[in-house]
């Protein structure tokens, strides 16, 4: 098969019906590269374990984060440029690709 360059935003994680969509988002070849362009979820947890499951299906993902990522609550444990921060060394930990890293080049 050839290997595919797929783009998704808006998931919106903590949303539920939102589930079955994001569980459908499956590369039809193990090479399959996947851009999630922002929104996933407001909760640093959400965002980290839906990136995760995708990351575990796609060769490479890369994390472009939305306004939905940065969004902080006064109750929150990160904020600001802490949350970001924490949000990189947690897609790094997960072998996802973030703003601040070398882009790969896809060559699909």
């Amino acid at each position: 098969m050839t290997t595919t360059l797929w783009a998704v935003s808006d998931l919106h994680a903590a949303v539920k019906r939102n589930a079955a969509q994001i569980d459908a988002i499956r590369p039809a070849d193990p090479s399959d590269w996947l851009i999630v362009a922002g929104d996933v979820a407001e909760r640093g947890e959400l965002i980290v374990q839906v990136m995760e499951e995708l990351a575990d299906r796609f060769d490479t993902v890369i994390w472009v984060p939305g306004n939905h990522e940065l969004f902080c609550r006064s109750a929150d444990r990160y904020r600001g440029r802490e949350k970001y921060t924490m949000l990189v060394q947690a897609m790094r930990s997960i072998g996802v690709v973030t703003p601040e890293d070398r882009f790969p080049v896809f060559g699909g």
